[in-house]
């Protein structure tokens, strides 16, 4: 079963850590590298995993092919590191995909195994990729957890980088629920670690994730200028699938400026990517968009073509939102029209989905306000714990100051008394040696008398 996305366009980092880099000239060769039993195994599963790094957001298809090949290489080496990549990998498609059911069924694989071989980096990584299709499916709370796990790691390891992207997906979650100024407060700690790294060319997606910030607050102009910045960095980076989801926001924007000859330009152009990727439900999400500006745009027959190709591909996604959205579009047209009894019919089923989707609505309400809760308790917890800190620095200072002045009257009193001891005893020896000089003028006196005496005899 595909699991319901937000329409709201949000970019996340998959945390699928990889090299960076392919040296190989093309496709074929590396095809030769990996299939040839005689070259060194290291050689081919590093191929491999170039391979992945380089072709992920370009070819999914291609790459989720690869992943089966690479499982049966990993099982006949008996090399567990290689096999839970390849199961994190194909996680991550079904994630870019939108099918977040068999994502989390292939991530639970490679959690596994990278819990055998006591990889806390591994675990940490694919706990990322696990939130990222949690968060698909509604499951903010769960997500955050998992996100807390590989966050806590990240920074008793010093893993800025890694914490980095992890913050980027914690702040689209509480952007996602509204919750702007915290979402900005993940943002903004994000963007300083990757400035602090010089990691330039991964601040697109939080080009984007302000972008949307301006967007929810109705600062439409703001909105399109930072998410041009992201559209650059994507562009160097060659990642066609973040690019066709800004040209959708772009196209979401000018629409809601009424600039209906721009909205139609970045829509046709996201629908392009979004093909040319293979993202099916967001080929079908864009076409709602492109079948709601040319109804804006008076243009009603092409408007209902858009939109009964989109409804015949609809049944294959169980997304409240989707299916809502098409039916209401259509429900418009056909009224536009006077086809009443189609118009009736889109009705009474929009009407279905509503209640599912309110459902949805009063979940992510109350999943908002427990969220929400909890980071304002963090924050009190995080508020008084640096109170006490300050307290318990205080009365440590005055404690050292007391201490201090305690013993600097003790050092004076000592200089008193020793300097008083030593004039006291001055004062002793004076009076001493005077005695003595009396006793020996008396002396003197005495034997002075009696030689005169001896004179007068």
């Amino acid at each position: 079963m595909i699991i319901n996305i937000s329409l709201k366009i949000r970019l996340f980092f998959v945390c699928f850590f990889l090299t960076n880099s392919l040296s190989y000239a093309n496709v074929d060769s590396l095809i030769q590298i990996w299939t040839n039993n005689a070259t060194q195994d290291s050689v081919r599963f590093d191929v491999i995993n170039k391979y992945y790094a380089k072709y992920l957001f370009v070819q999914p298809d291609s790459v989720f092919s690869l992943s089966s090949y690479h499982i049966d290489l990993a099982n006949q080496k008996d090399i567990k590191r290689e096999k839970a990549k390849a199961f994190k990998l194909r996680g991550v498609v079904f994630s870019l995909k939108g099918d977040s059911e068999n994502s989390l069924k292939e991530l639970e694989k490679a959690i596994e195994l990278y819990s055998e071989m006591n990889d806390s980096l591994g675990v940490a990584h694919t706990n990322n990729n696990i939130a990222v299709a949690l968060y698909y499916q509604l499951e903010y709370q769960k997500a955050l957890e998992y996100y807390s796990k590989s966050i806590a790691f990240y920074k008793s390891n010093n893993k800025e980088e890694y914490l980095a992207s992890s913050l980027v997906n914690v702040g689209s979650i509480y952007l996602d629920i509204n919750s702007t100024d915290i979402a900005l407060k993940y943002f903004n700690e994000s963007l300083r670690l990757y400035e602090k790294l010089g990691k330039k060319d991964k601040v697109g997606t939080l080009w984007e994730n302000i972008a949307i910030s301006y967007f929810d607050n109705g600062n439409f102009y703001k909105a399109i200028e930072y998410n041009q910045k992201a559209i650059e960095v994507f562009h160097e980076l060659n990642q066609p699938y973040y690019i066709s989801k800004c040209y959708t926001f772009n196209a979401r924007v000018y629409k809601k400026l009424n600039q209906i000859d721009s909205a139609l330009y970045y829509v046709e152009k996201g629908l392009t990517f979004q093909k040319e990727f293979g993202a099916d439900l967001l080929v079908l999400q864009n076409k709602v968009l492109l079948a709601e500006i040319l109804l804006s745009n008076n243009d009603i027959d092409e408007a209902i073509r858009v939109g009964e190709e989109v409804l015949n591909g609809v049944d294959k996604y169980s997304t409240y939102s989707l299916k809502r959205g098409i039916y209401s579009l259509l429900y418009k047209c056909y009224k536009k029209k006077d086809s009443h009894s189609l118009a009736l019919d889109m009705l009474e089923k929009y009407n279905t989905y509503s209640d599912s989707l309110r459902l949805d609505q009063n979940k992510i309400a109350v999943i908002k306000k427990s969220i929400q809760e909890k980071y304002e308790a963090k924050l009190f917890d995080a508020r008084l714990e640096s109170e006490l800190s300050q307290g318990k620095m205080k009365l440590s200072q005055q404690v050292k100051y007391y201490i201090i002045s305690f013993l600097g009257s003790v050092f004076l009193l000592c200089i008193f008394f020793f300097y008083k001891a030593k004039r006291l005893g001055f004062e002793k020896d004076q009076k001493i040696l005077s005695n003595k000089i009396s006793n020996l003028k008396q002396l003197l006196n005495t034997q002075s008398k009696l030689i005169e005496a001896d004179k007068m005899a």
